[in-house]
């Protein structure tokens, strides 16, 4: 078991200037348990300039089993600007088991125009049990447009 000290020291390199220094240091953190790093993992996963960064710290937050990051995962993949951070967190939400985010994930497989989060929002939805989808994917497979 990692001290409250040591914890304290792998927030700190959250900061660190060295985009690999960061990565790793999440994966540790989400590796270790440490409950105490979600508030900042939350923080760095929308404001981290590298996109792989920002994915690992999705990954973490569902290690650590962080339901409390579920609005901030339903907002980046509804409004972030990048498919693979959208595509992350359409994951995510159903790794972590977040019914509440349902709609959302029927709105992201209906209006996101990229195919991976298409996919990935269909599988949170399928993971979440989520029989109301089904009528959305019918409609999608009948599309002539995609």
């Amino acid at each position: 078991m990692q001290t409250e000290t040591e914890i304290q020291k792998l927030i700190a390199l959250l900061k660190d200037p060295n985009r690999d220094v960061r990565h790793a240091t999440i994966v540790a953190l989400g590796n270790l348990g440490a409950k105490e790093a979600i508030p900042y993992l939350i923080d760095l996963m929308f404001n981290d300039p590298d996109d792989d960064v920002r994915c690992a710290t999705i990954v973490a937050l569902v290690n650590l089993g962080a339901k409390e990051a579920i609005p901030y995962l339903i907002d980046l993949m509804l409004k972030d600007p990048s498919w693979v951070i959208r595509s992350k967190a359409a994951e995510a939400l159903g790794q972590l088991g977040a019914k509440e985010a349902i709609t959302y994930l029927i709105a992201a497989l209906i209006k996101d125009r990229n195919l991976v989060v298409q996919h990935s929002a269909m599988q949170a939805l399928d993971k979440l049990e989520a029989k109301e989808a089904s009528t959305y994917l019918i409609d999608l497979l009948n599309d002539p447009d995609d």
